[in-house]
């Protein structure tokens, strides 16, 4: 009878052996460094981490404080003297000192809790760095006393600190002009290239602001974060096919519009100047008792001065857009009412601010109210429904300016409102406006309306 030879698998260790292959004869796999046995699964001695994948990593026990040879296969631990400590029973362990080929001896028994073990000479010491009844205090240029560790020294950078020492809590050192951090080893906001931190070169025109608005911060080489229309190293050259450089555009420069006709444009060397009214207008009320069967205003009077002659004509409250018009746009009115406003009303603007007023884009129509005898605003919900300017154009164009906050509770409200298209909207559908818009409208303005009112019971507005 014929056997055949029993096949044995060679079960190779996959992180001990460099294959799954071995000896046809010994079986024996091919181990990687430092490991042994017939399947490459154990570590040779003074060695561990047979799962390291690259072969058995050296114990690397001190031989003054370990007292045998070799270490935990699985942590490195090496097998410390008594008072010893550390991986490599390198040190002494807390409450011992003396380290040395014999271990450590232990500390004196110390008298406050607070002291901690010299380690050279069992004494028994406040920790490092501080001092004091119960070690509470830290010595000069250290900071964050903590029980049983002591403090840590400041390390306040030489360069960008004002001396060296630090605050005892939070061990923040005093900072130069310029830098920030800790230690002071930092460029703060609006400065670059440290250690020698200069002040970004920045064009506040072009630079998108920090934060906090105040501060226009560059990267470490100086380049500062420049608007969507603008580039160059100080945010200070407005990109092609725009102009016009300034603080209060958000992308920085504004986009050539030139009705179709042309891509490219240069800055003109013209300069703004102002449409001011001729004067203040009045808009007064009396309020009536009321009477059954009266309506809700008894009359409506304006005042024009005609040559050295006041003409009083009667006239009424219009609508347009279901905004209601104070009458003209010049001249006192005068109302007689029987009931308080539950609706803004509008000035109108007279004709020199109306027409061609393309090159006004980007300018601000400013105007400020004055109410007396208020006492209840107009509920805010309902009040928002209403914008603050509204502009009538050609074609039925109509774009509203609203306000981000209303501010009630004030005689005196100042208001400037920049004429941009991304800050205007499309009155029917409530789509933000642009450029393109804006220009447009504005070749052909037919009327302009400013609230002035936000109070149901004013008794005079100017």
């Amino acid at each position: 009878m014929f056997l055949s030879p029993k096949i044995v698998r060679c079960n190779c260790h996959p992180k001990g052996s460099l294959g799954q292959g071995c000896n046809q004869k010994t079986g024996q796999c091919h181990c990687k460094p430092n490991i042994e046995g017939r399947q490459c699964n154990l570590c040779r001695k003074g060695y561990w981490d047979l799962n390291s994948g690259n072969g058995c990593i050296p114990c690397s026990c001190d031989t003054n404080g370990s007292e045998l040879e070799g270490c935990d296969l699985h942590t490195g631990q090496c097998f410390c003297k008594t008072g010893v400590t550390g991986t490599s029973c390198d040190r002494c362990d807390a409450g011992f000192y003396g380290f040395s080929t014999q271990g450590c001896k232990r500390c004196d028994v110390c008298t406050s809790a607070a002291y901690v073990c010299d380690p050279d000479t069992g004494r028994c010491i406040c920790p490092a760095n501080s001092h004091g009844p119960e070690c509470r205090s830290c010595i000069a240029n250290t900071w964050g006393n903590e029980f049983q560790k002591g403090c840590k020294h400041c390390a306040c950078d030489i360069v960008g600190s004002i001396g060296q020492s630090c605050d005892r809590e939070t061990g923040q050192c005093s900072c130069k002009e310029g830098y920030t951090g800790r230690q002071c080893n930092e460029c703060a906001v609006g400065y670059y290239g440290y250690p020698t931190c200069h002040r970004c070169a920045c064009d506040e025109r072009g630079t998108l602001p920090s934060n906090n608005g105040t501060v226009f911060p560059c990267d470490r080489n100086g380049q500062c974060q420049c608007k969507e229309m603008v580039y160059g190293k100080r945010c200070d050259i407005c990109r092609q096919g725009t102009f016009g450089l300034a603080a209060f555009h958000p992308e920085g420069c504004t986009r050539c519009f030139c009705f179709g006709r042309a891509s490219e444009c240069t800055q003109s060397d013209h300069s703004w100047g102002q449409v001011r009214l001729a004067g203040s207008r009045n808009l007064s009320v009396e309020y009536l008792e009321r009477q059954d069967g009266h309506t809700e205003v008894d009359y409506v009077v304006i005042l024009q001065l005609e040559g050295t002659q006041m003409h009083r004509e009667d006239v009424n409250i219009t609508s347009m857009n279901n905004l209601e018009l104070i009458p003209s746009s010049s001249g006192n009115v005068s109302i007689g009412a029987y009931a308080t406003f539950r609706y803004p009303l509008y000035f109108q603007l007279p004709p020199q601010f109306l027409g061609d007023r393309t090159a006004s884009y980007g300018g601000l129509l400013n105007f400020t109210l004055i109410t007396d005898g208020a006492t209840i605003n107009i509920p805010e919900p309902s009040l928002r429904q209403f914008p603050l300017v509204q502009l009538h154009t050609h074609e039925n164009l109509v774009l509203d300016f609203y306000e981000q906050t209303i501010r009630y509770g004030q005689s005196v409200e100042s208001h400037s409102v920049r004429l941009l298209g991304s800050l205007w909207r499309n009155h029917y559908d409530g789509a933000w406006a642009n450029r393109t818009i804006l220009m447009t409208a504005l070749q052909n303005v037919r009327h302009i309306f400013v609230r002035g009112t936000t109070t149901m019971d004013f008794q005079q507005v100017v």
